[in-house]
């Protein structure tokens, strides 16, 4: 019970001295009451643990033709049962591993996926470790399509709470798993920073940054040639992007959103080799954690 047992010493709480008890004389019936609430929480505990225990071993997907897709509910739903996890980017699933079976299999794999969301229109897998300081799955069959049209290149356009970029899955990396953390350093920007944003990538932490705070600049520095063109595009959609709400400098204006962003290609480290001192209040260099590299 979330309740004083007592006063404090001559009615101030930060007394630190103990004061006449408010149960005195009444101790069995907040006995009682105690008791009572610790039977009502365990029932409820009981109640639960009996529930999982009567859930069925496999979960039970119906879709809407009516038709089990539990593991094992037909003669090859156990090689078309989608896999739990998966990225999704943009109108893209992205599956890590190539699923086991025959491609006809694959294609299945898919199409439950792409049946479950509809936002989804293909479904990819990635066959081969990131590798080369691109980082990317490369063009020689580092990403295969299990099911939808063949779209090459194979490029889409990535929604982050309210923020859209451009990623080529193919030729750049990009995870949506670091949406939180980038939604996070936006909420640290302070008014009129000045940010670098290196190895950005397609520039979604960049974009995030001119569009949802107040600083006074954004300069992303990328070496790969095509993610510095989806940046590019994507500084194109924030121009357009109602949802934008910067206001620094334009009262929420996505134009002068757009206007604070700096997009510069090549190496980072010759880049910053020519910039003044104390160019930049904050520095962000995230680093793929994946791949052969590691």
């Amino acid at each position: 019970l979330d309740m004083p047992l007592c006063l404090p010493e001559g009615g101030k709480e930060d007394s630190g001295q103990r004061g006449p008890d408010l149960f005195r004389g009444r101790e069995d019936w907040l006995a009682q009451l105690v008791n009572e609430r610790h039977r009502r929480n365990w029932t409820k505990i009981d109640r639960f643990a009996e529930g999982v225990r009567a859930m069925p071993d496999e979960p039970v997907d119906v879709d809407e033709n009516g038709e089990d897709e539990r593991r094992g509910g037909g003669s090859n739903s156990a090689s078309a049962a989608p896999p739990r996890r998966f990225d999704v980017v943009g109108d893209v699933a992205l599956l890590h591993a190539l699923p086991e079976g025959t491609e006809e299999e694959r294609e299945a794999v898919g199409r439950a996926i792409m049946r479950k969301n509809r936002a989804i229109k293909i479904c990819t897998a990635r066959t081969k470790s990131l590798s080369g300081p691109e980082r990317a799955p490369g063009d020689d069959g580092g990403i295969v399509i299990l099911s939808g049209p063949d779209r090459n290149p194979l490029v889409t356009t990535h929604s982050e709470y309210g923020i859209k970029c451009v990623v080529d899955l193919r030729r750049t990396f990009f995870t949506p798993r670091m949406g939180p953390e980038r939604l996070r350093i936006c909420s640290q920007v302070a008014r009129g920073e000045r940010v670098l944003a290196a190895f950005s990538g397609v520039g979604m932490d960049a974009l995030q940054i001119a569009g949802r705070t107040e600083c006074d600049s954004v300069t992303s520095v990328e070496w790969n040639g095509a993610a510095v063109e989806c940046a590019r595009r994507g500084r194109r959609m924030l121009e357009r992007n109602r949802a934008v709400t910067s206001i620094a400098g334009g009262g929420g204006d996505p134009k002068k959103a757009a206007q604070k962003l700096e997009i510069l290609e090549g190496d980072v480290t010759e880049i910053a080799a020519g910039m003044e001192r104390e160019s930049f209040d904050r520095i962000l260099a995230p680093r793929p954690k994946e791949g052969e590299m590691d």
